[in-house]
């Protein structure tokens, strides 16, 4: 989003002192759906606007539950990992799926094995850096 709609979402948070953010999210997906157009870019602007509001992952994947949509990709998934999941437990995954993906493990596998592997190994990298950073590890 621009600089000036994330300003608009702010002064929304700031007026309705954090309340109807989970009502915004789920207007924004009743818009998206019933013009067929949950479009991946409209999907990570949703994804946007719910990180700008605070909406946690957690309650951001039971509001699409609500329209029979799978739950979103975010660090928990990524590392497969439930919301609940304390740091001992977050670290443990990471150092498993980081393994699991690391280029020195995989530079046996074709060309396109290896360049899908880094792009999961850097995806795996920055979930653990962001619930890092969220939740002070």
């Amino acid at each position: 989003p621009t600089r000036r709609s994330s300003d608009l979402v702010k002064q929304y948070k700031q007026a309705s002192g954090n309340h109807y953010n989970f009502l915004l999210i789920a207007l924004a997906y009743q818009i998206a759906l019933t013009g067929d157009s949950l479009t991946k870019e409209t999907q990570e602007l949703i994804n946007q606007l719910a990180e700008t509001l605070e909406v946690s992952y957690q309650e951001h994947d039971r509001i699409r539950q609500k329209y029979s949509l799978g739950t979103t990709r975010n660090p928990y998934t990524i590392l497969g990992l439930d919301y609940s999941a304390d740091p001992r437990e977050i670290k443990k995954a990471y150092l498993q799926k980081v393994g699991q993906y690391h280029p020195d493990r995989v530079a046996h596998m074709g060309d396109e094995d290896v360049e899908d592997a880094h792009i999961r190994f850097l995806e795996i990298q920055e979930a653990f850096e962001t619930l890092e950073k969220n939740l002070k590890l």
